[in-house]
């Protein structure tokens, strides 16, 4: 069986609704000829429907941050292991999708593909893999500064790098710092914020989240609306949902709380063991090789699952049930991808390296050299 974390259920039923989210943010990003092509397009019904499931990318992504940042600050150190895992999972998939893309002749790959299937997630696609890969080495740094900075002082922090970092990317992209400063900052929000209980964000979490999701709503429906009378090809909508700004963390931070203070079903086992498998349903179902059109590589104008295999786009603009057919390709894609990962997590990792005694000895020893110690 995958490995149980005794975690109360509330947190981990977060973590599925959060690979949810991802997973329409997918589905919005890559569908018709990609690179959120339907969400440019003149506000129609399907549009409505294109927001409310397909906004909520990085929403997911922050949750994710959060549920990991929340635990991982009064920890001690990291685990090897858990970086070396998720790396071979990566090159895995990225092997077996190689080969049923190839020799199916859907997709012209070649040598450089195939390099490049050895070395994911490092040269090619998961960036969010990659870059929690730095954030998590940088954890023991981070653990550090949460214990022995006091609260105040993290305070003025937080307040600083708030007005530099989320604020700042509601207006402008940002892209200096490859996505690790969202990352920390989100760390040190949780430090802080677990230090302060019952503060205004936890007491008026349901106001501030409803506040917040529906204004990205309703600003989206406005950038659409009013954008496409300025120029055709006006892309300013996706600074709205598409990246981690001041709305979008506030809204996660916000609907954390609600799911920690009012989602009270204690320690559930079935939830738990799918939410493990939540990592590799992002894996399998964002790989590089499904998404190669926006190197402009690809046979097709969008991203290979969501439009040669599932046609979103058609749907989109001829179906009235695409209302339907949106969540219903988000929940057959979580739940294929799930039973898959579930299988190879039990097949694998528990199968294999639970049970590689050097190999865990190794990791082990290495947690133990790379904590941070204090001076002298």
């Amino acid at each position: 069986m995958p490995q149980l974390k005794k975690r109360e259920s509330n947190f981990e039923l977060l973590r599925i609704l959060s690979m949810l989210m991802i997973i329409g943010s997918h589905f919005a990003q890559h569908s018709a000829a990609g690179n959120w092509q339907i969400m440019y397009e003149p506000f129609s019904f399907n549009s409505i429907w294109a927001y409310l499931f397909g906004t909520n990318g990085q929403l997911g992504v922050c949750l994710f941050l959060i549920l990991s940042s929340w635990f991982l600050c009064d920890s001690e150190g990291i685990h090897i292991k858990k970086i070396i895992l998720i790396n071979l999972k990566c090159i895995f998939y990225s092997a077996i999708f190689y080969v049923l893309i190839k020799y199916n002749n859907i997709e012209h790959l070649g040598a450089e593909h195939l390099k490049n299937v050895f070395l994911s997630p490092w040269s090619e696609g998961y960036w969010f893999i990659l870059t929690y890969f730095f954030f998590y080495l940088l954890a023991p740094v981070l653990q550090f500064y949460s214990k022995k900075v006091s609260v105040s002082s993290q305070g003025k922090v937080l307040l600083i790098l708030t007005v530099l970092i989320p604020l700042l990317s509601f207006f402008v992209q940002i892209n200096e710092f490859a996505n690790v400063d969202s990352f920390i900052y989100i760390f040190l929000l949780c430090s802080y914020l677990k230090k302060k209980d019952k503060n205004f964000i936890e007491r008026n979490c349901i106001v501030l989240f409803l506040a917040s999701f529906i204004f990205i709503q309703l600003g989206s429906i406005l950038f659409n609306t009013t954008g496409l009378t300025i120029s055709s090809d006006y892309k300013g909508i996706v600074q709205i949902y598409a990246n981690r700004n001041i709305l979008v963390i506030l809204e996660a931070i916000s609907l954390f709380y609600i799911f920690k203070n009012y989602v009270k079903i204690g320690f559930i086992k079935a939830i738990n063991e799918i939410a493990g498998t939540s990592l590799g349903i992002y894996i399998l179902h964002e790989s590089w090789l499904f998404v190669l059109y926006i190197s402009g590589s690809s046979l097709y104008t969008g991203g290979l699952l969501f439009e040669h295999f599932l046609n979103c786009g058609h749907y989109f603009y001829n179906s009235k049930y695409f209302g339907l057919f949106f969540p219903a390709v988000i929940i057959g894609i979580f739940s294929v991808c799930s039973a898959i990962e579930y299988i190879r997590i039990w097949l694998i990792d528990k199968h294999l390296f639970d049970k590689w005694t050097s190999f865990n000895q190794i990791c082990e020893k290495f947690d133990k050299w790379y904590r941070i110690e204090e001076k002298a």
